[in-house]
């Protein structure tokens, strides 16, 4: 994938973004039992399949939802981080377990329902206190849209992020 990544998307990694390839619930296990030297991040993303279609949820493997996994992804998050997940259920009764679980968690829960496909976007932060209303993330939006579109900067028109966020429903 980071073949993939660098020669085909200009990926590439920096002092503040590595790559680490392992196995997902491993490397975080173990990342999470550092003791006094573990790491905080600002932001965690998953995105794995299982390509089970028995199990009524092909995105994440159940083991990604399971408390134990997420206290340790919530034991490396900053107090300000947040946990992106691409959630694939077509079982809405999994698919309100899957969201209680991660609630009791990460109390708060901003989800993006993914336009013409099954897949939510979930972001998990652990401060419900902090929680935006859709206006003050539309504005926050246009306003991260206004400096990235800086001259010499590469940008996508084609992305609006104000337009993406109108979708975002506050769990």
């Amino acid at each position: 994938m980071l073949e993939v990544a660098t020669q085909w998307f200009g990926f590439s990694q920096s002092d503040r973004m590595k790559v680490h390839i392992a196995d997902g619930l491993d490397y975080i296990a173990s990342l999470a039992g550092g003791g006094e030297a573990r790491p905080c991040y600002d932001v965690i993303m998953f995105d794995v399949d299982s390509k089970d279609p028995t199990l009524g949820m092909s995105c994440p493997p159940p083991a990604f939802v399971e408390q134990s996994f997420l206290q340790n992804v919530k034991s490396i998050l900053t107090p300000e981080g947040v946990f992106i997940l691409n959630l694939v259920c077509r079982d809405l009764g999994l698919k309100d377990s899957v969201l209680a679980g991660l609630k009791a968690v990460f109390p708060l829960l901003y989800v993006r329902r993914i336009e013409g496909e099954v897949n939510e976007i979930l972001f998990c932060q652990l401060h419900p206190e902090q929680k935006l209303t859709t206006p003050e993330l539309l504005e926050t939006a246009q306003a991260l849209e206004q400096t990235l579109r800086k001259p010499g900067k590469g940008w996508d028109d084609t992305y609006v992020l104000s337009d993406m966020l109108k979708t975002v429903k506050i769990v």
